[in-house]
């Protein structure tokens, strides 16, 4: 049962136009270049769910429809897979996104674009991927909108204010729905069936960490240092936090590095988005394009690149803080290498006090680079290669189509999970066309492809 809203607390550390930014940005995965097979068939868990409870509603709308949820309170907020919703009306099409709120449950901003489905809409659960990484915060109120495409749809409904048993600690589903008035939706009207709904995903959890343990010294960094770290199996990393002692707040660059024999930096994976302020303390920085996908025993180096002076805390224990996910251990020695030098290890043996945040599992990776063929008559063949699956079978492929070379995008078609080329047949002029494909799974939507532009010449 939901408590009233106006009782629960809001939070909004994690979703930012900032950090979507980021993790919606191109990818290629530490495994791309594996076969796109899964390695893993466990699914992931609902979050809360209400499609137990008896069905006694259908809704019938051509207008928005918006179900209230709440978040638990994990402090490392969640990451959202997919949100199942029951169809009354076969062949009848509508998508699903998420939704920021105000204190009335009323939606007020969009958090995601439109989630993918390879569902052919026949009755029953539909099941719909989210966009890459989609991430909400703790203890937060938001918005599944359904919304369809000018024409009615049917969804399920129940009159029970229960969820299911087995939810996650802290989450619910509103009592009751609004539905919006008109196709604007600038007005909605309560009632008091929920719609039938289940929503997938995990918490996002500390991997590793050992700034538990007590720090030692401030350790200057004159030039680029390193601190590496294990990994214990198929992970997507989304954050690294380090601790910072400059009183004076300088900017400092972060990137995840591959490492050589001697566990010191050898390839660039990613640079990290920076935190919004460099002030003294706990910072943390985000890993862009999807996160980082992490495989068994890998071994990975954070990079620490200072502008000026920097003082970085570190600690003299070989400890990690207890809750470390199997596997994952924090090195005990660093990297150091002077601007244009080369690398090696750091005496004193300390280790940089950081934290290594993400969940279990990687959607899939983004497909190759599409290719644009026979292009006439208003019709464009785009190609592309197999994505890798991840750790989920795939489910398909979503072809998007920007007319503004690159701006904005909207969604023009849906493949099936062993197709390589789609056919627009509703293309031109091409003038400033771009396509861009992504893959999608249980684990939701990966990085989108690089665009390839249409040239009818």
């Amino acid at each position: 049962m939901q408590l009233p809203r106006e009782s629960r607390k809001r939070s909004r550390t994690l979703v930012t136009p900032v950090r979507m930014a980021l993790l919606g940005a191109l990818a290629l995965g530490l495994v791309a270049l594996q076969p796109a097979q899964p390695v893993s068939a466990q699914a992931p868990s609902a979050l809360v769910s209400n499609v137990g409870q008896i069905s006694d509603v259908t809704v019938v709308s051509h207008n928005p429809v918006a179900q209230g949820f709440s978040t638990g309170a994990h402090g490392g907020g969640y990451v959202i897979h997919t949100i199942a919703v029951e169809n009354r009306f076969i062949g009848r099409a509508f998508g699903v996104s998420l939704w920021e709120v105000d204190s009335h449950g009323t939606p007020t901003t969009r958090v995601t674009s439109d989630f993918v489905t390879a569902s052919d809409f026949s009755s029953g659960e539909v099941v719909f991927a989210a966009p890459v990484n989609t991430f909400l915060n703790a203890s937060t109120d938001y918005a599944v909108v359904i919304r369809g495409d000018g024409r009615e749809f049917r969804v399920r409904a129940t009159s029970s204010n229960a969820e299911d048993s087995g939810a996650a600690s802290g989450w619910s589903i509103a009592d009751g729905r609004l539905s919006a008035i008109s196709s604007s939706a600038t007005t909605w009207l309560s009632r008091t069936q929920a719609v039938r709904m289940v929503i997938r995903g995990q918490p996002v959890d500390s991997l590793v960490s050992n700034m538990g343990q007590t720090p030692t010294e401030s350790l200057n960094l004159g030039s680029h240092s390193s601190q590496s770290f294990v990994s214990g199996g198929s992970y997507t990393i989304t954050s690294i936090e380090v601790v910072s002692a400059d009183a004076e707040g300088d900017r400092f660059d972060v990137s995840l590095w591959t490492v050589d024999s001697n566990r010191l930096p050898r390839t660039k994976l990613r640079d990290l988005g920076p935190p919004d302020s460099f002030a003294a303390g706990t910072l943390e920085f985000t890993v862009p394009r999807g996160g980082l996908r992490t495989v068994r025993q890998g071994i990975y180096a954070v990079v620490f690149e200072p502008t000026g002076a920097l003082g970085l805390s570190a600690t003299a224990s070989d400890s990690e803080d207890s809750g470390a996910a199997s596997g994952w251990s924090i090195d005990n020695t660093r990297g150091l290498r002077s601007v244009g030098g080369t690398w090696s290890t750091s005496p004193g043996g300390k280790s940089f006090l950081i934290r290594v945040n993400g969940y279990s599992g990687h959607a899939p990776g983004a497909p190759g680079d599409p290719r644009a063929g026979d292009i006439n008559g208003g019709r464009v063949r785009i190609q592309w290669t197999a994505a890798n699956a991840g750790t989920q079978t795939l489910s398909g492929y979503r072809i998007e189509v920007s007319t503004n070379a690159g701006a904005s995008w909207s969604h023009v078609a849906t493949a099936g999970s062993s197709a390589t080329s789609y056919t627009d047949t509703r293309a031109g002029p091409y003038e400033n066309v771009r396509y861009r494909v992504s893959a999608f799974s249980a684990l939701g939507t990966g990085p989108p492809s690089n665009a390839v532009s249409v040239d009818p010449n």
